[in-house]
């Protein structure tokens, strides 16, 4: 398994006690990058197109973030440029929030700063992909949820790959002019979201677990073929400033850790490799007071428990 890191996983970094509730909000988006960096789609195995694609996204988040720092407690242009010069010189100021601004000042120069940002993706970029591809990530998210639906409720043998396949296929949108349920996903859609985003799978799912529980989301909303609902869709993934979502981190981390320990402990027929997966260490967000947290997870119908292949 391939360990999530952000600024804030440093136990070395010393963050003062006020500024807490602030790092837990930026931790949230630091784990953007992970979801919005992509593979070489030509060559699967090219690391170093994923690791150079993580990196830009990580600049620019930190960009990001020192900015949003800045305009929110400093308002004086002089003070912004002491923030600045003090950050540059390895300085320190009385002020909490310097500590954060100085946490993403040192990420935007470890991940290769100013040439990272000349090279590589804006801020609107990072949120144009999660609108692209905001039906994948609504595929994932259910594909994990019926995952974590075998294990709540399934029998021994239940908790496989073809089973969520099945189950996430099976998720009704909306009707025709006859009054038959549309699939919502093809199983075409399926797989080409899974083999996009199976090692984020955790990390999508506690986003957007946590986006329906605020009502963020609304499952009467998820009519794809409805151009303003998808637009709505792609419009709330994309922007965590309009949804303050990242507001409720102890939910997005809580049900991350959750999913993430079903997804990497439990045995799956055809699963796919653990050791490709990003998680979250427990020991890096100790600091922070996260706890898992266990999703309420819908029991199955009749008409799913029909569809769930059943081993003799």
């Amino acid at each position: 398994m391939l360990n999530i890191k952000t600024p804030y996983f440093n136990r070395r970094i010393r963050i003062l006690k006020k500024s807490i509730n602030d790092a837990k909000e930026n931790i949230i988006f630091h784990l953007l990058p992970y979801i919005v960096a992509r593979e070489d789609r030509e060559k699967r195995d090219n690391i170093y197109y994923f690791e150079k694609e993580l990196k830009q996204c990580k600049a620019m988040i930190s960009f990001t973030l020192m900015n949003s720092i800045l305009c929110n407690n400093v308002s004086n242009t002089e003070k912004r440029l002491q923030f600045k010069i003090k950050a540059l010189k390895g300085g320190q100021l009385k002020q909490d929030y310097f500590d954060l601004y100085k946490i993403e000042y040192n990420h935007y120069i470890n991940n290769d700063g100013d040439d990272t940002i000349i090279n590589g993706l804006s801020y609107k970029d990072i949120q144009d992909r999660i609108r692209e591809d905001a039906l994948s990530l609504m595929i994932m998210y259910f594909f994990v949820l019926n995952l974590l639906r075998l294990d709540q409720y399934g029998k021994d043998d239940d908790y496989r790959i073809e089973n969520a396949r099945r189950l996430t296929n099976n998720t009704f949108s909306t009707t025709d002019k006859k009054g038959n349920p549309i699939k919502a996903f093809s199983y075409d859609k399926i797989e080409k979201a899974r083999s996009r985003y199976i090692k984020t799978a955790a990390i999508i799912f506690g986003y957007i677990h946590t986006l329906f529980k605020y009502n963020k989301l609304q499952l009467t909303q998820l009519d794809f073929n409805n151009k303003d609902n998808l637009n709505q869709i792609k419009s709330t993934l994309s922007k965590l400033d309009d949804t303050e979502i990242y507001e409720q981190y102890d939910d997005i981390i809580g049900y991350i850790l959750y999913a993430q320990k079903i997804l990497t402990t439990k045995v799956c027929k055809h699963a796919d490799k653990n050791e490709d997966w990003f998680v979250i260490n427990k020991n890096d967000i100790r600091r922070y007071g996260f706890t898992e947290s266990k999703p309420i997870l819908p029991n199955f119908s009749e008409s799913e428990l029909k569809i769930i292949k059943r081993q003799p």
